[in-house]
């Protein structure tokens, strides 16, 4: 899919505007998404809650090898690109590269950029994830406890979060184990720029916010 222009207003359900839904016996696979621009319904009211969402069926029908590269992704209520949160919503060898993802409104409800939950080797480079600014929490991008091998480099996150003091959180990049972690997957975060603008506008540079680091995870810093 390529040079269009994809609006959409679905919400309550794990559906995007673009959406990569089950297969019988093999995933979605081999999809590229690029130079699109992705967005709310500009001809009436109406906002969706995702604009790019995966859910595969399985382990042998995961949703793999997909491009979401060079997109102009913005208004939405809760995340912008999002292949998978749990791991029964399986995708696998994701490229999400290049693309621009932010808000022209403020919301009220908690936002994020990029969520990512997949096995394989994952590529998440070069996107921008900006003005972000709701009324509860921000994360730029959120990484689950499964990743498989996944790259996150050479992003740039800023403005996320409320200039409100102790209004809600922020994390620039978030690597979340709660949930567990597979032997032998691996996450790289290298090379990003994250400017926080919030509690009261004074900007800070984060690297990542790491819950926990289990034997055999590897991590590298990431440097503004």
């Amino acid at each position: 899919m390529r040079n269009c222009v994809l609006e959409g207003a679905t919400t309550g359900a794990l559906i995007g505007v673009v959406f990569f839904s089950t297969g019988l016996t093999t995933g979605n696979d081999n999809n590229t998404v690029t130079g699109n621009q992705i967005r709310d319904r500009s001809d009436a009211a109406g906002i969706p809650d995702f604009l790019v969402a995966s859910a595969g069926s399985s382990g042998t029908a995961a949703n793999s090898n997909n491009t979401i590269s060079n997109n102009d992704l913005f208004n939405f209520t809760s995340i912008g690109v999002y292949p998978g949160l749990f791991s029964s919503d399986f995708s696998e060898s994701w490229s999400i590269t290049g693309n621009t993802i932010y808000q022209t409104s403020a919301r009220t409800t908690q936002l994020t950029g990029i969520w990512f939950s997949g096995f394989g080797t994952n590529t998440i480079r070069g996107n921008t994830v900006r003005d972000l600014t709701p009324s509860s929490s921000a994360d730029g991008i959120y990484l689950s406890g499964r990743t498989g091998h996944t790259t996150v480099a050479d992003n740039r996150l800023w403005n996320l979060g409320n200039a409100i003091a102790g209004v809600g959180s922020v994390q620039g990049i978030y690597f979340n184990l709660g949930g567990g972690v597979g032997a032998g997957q691996s996450v790289t975060v290298v090379n990003n720029m994250v400017v926080n603008a919030w509690r009261k506008q004074r900007a800070s540079i984060t690297m990542a916010r790491f819950s926990r680091w289990p034997a055999g995870l590897r991590r590298t810093r990431s440097w503004p």
